[in-house]
């Protein structure tokens, strides 16, 4: 299965067009299909697009269902933010609890000094 995002989102950049791509990507996922996501047309990236599309789907699939996902016409920027957005959320998810929470409070802070 091919998912061009140009057909229902004009960039690869919020949160909100992440979940979009994250609906579809589940539905595939879950029939076991073979995936390609095909960016062409997408020039604008950010983390919350990849964070709340494909990371959120690694908890319930694997970080390794998803890196089986192939990637289409994505810049060299687009790749990096999305490899960065997955090793960040690889490095969150082997960090013990208490260990979350600390990364939690740092990170709230930094947001509350804003």
């Amino acid at each position: 299965m091919t998912i061009k995002l140009k057909s229902f989102v004009n960039d690869a950049a919020s949160k909100t067009n992440g979940l979009k791509l994250k609906i579809k990507l589940d539905a595939a996922l879950y029939k076991k299909e073979n995936i390609s996501v095909d960016f062409e047309g997408i020039n604008k990236y950010a983390f919350p697009f990849f964070n709340h599309s494909f990371v959120l789907l690694a908890t319930p699939y694997g970080f390794q269902e998803i890196e089986q996902i192939e990637f289409l016409n994505i810049s060299e920027d687009g790749m990096v933010i999305y490899k960065e957005s997955m090793e960040n959320a690889k490095f969150i998810s082997e960090l013990d609890e208490k260990q979350k929470r600390d990364v939690e409070r740092i990170v709230n802070s930094i947001f509350d000094e804003k």
